[in-house]
């Protein structure tokens, strides 16, 4: 999945996981692709990012990762960061849920073994 994702996001496109394990794993898989955090706010602090960014990108990722959350509120965490692809495992429900919720946003890109890439699609909605 990892050459995949690599290939798919290019020269850089914005990625998030679908869990916060496959969130902070995400550079080892595609080093080209950006993520919103990984870790710890502090992690990010220490490559940069001012601490009011760090939080708000933090929390971003724990809205879009955390059981629970509302499909409107996880849509506007991906579209407040533009994330592009999604890393999921296969048959987690909540992407389930948003395509649901949200038809034409999100499309299945690549599926291997155990897990699932999806593409996150502009919408107006």
């Amino acid at each position: 999945m990892g050459g995949e994702l690599a290939r798919l996001a290019g020269d850089g496109a914005i990625t998030a996981g679908a869990t916060q394990e496959l969130n902070n794993f995400l550079p080892v898989l595609a080093p080209n692709a950006h993520v919103v955090a990984i870790r710890h706010t502090a992690e990010l602090v220490r490559h940069g990012i001012p601490r009011e960014e760090a939080l708000a990108r933090t929390a971003a990722v724990e809205r879009i990762t955390e059981d629970g959350t509302a499909p409107d509120v996880r849509l506007a965490a991906l579209d407040a960061y533009r994330i592009e692809y999604l890393l999921a495992p296969s048959g987690l429900g909540w992407p389930a849920e948003l395509a649901e919720a949200h038809p034409g946003r999100l499309e299945p890109a690549a599926e291997q073994r155990t897990l699932t890439l999806y593409r996150i699609l502009p919408g107006g909605d």
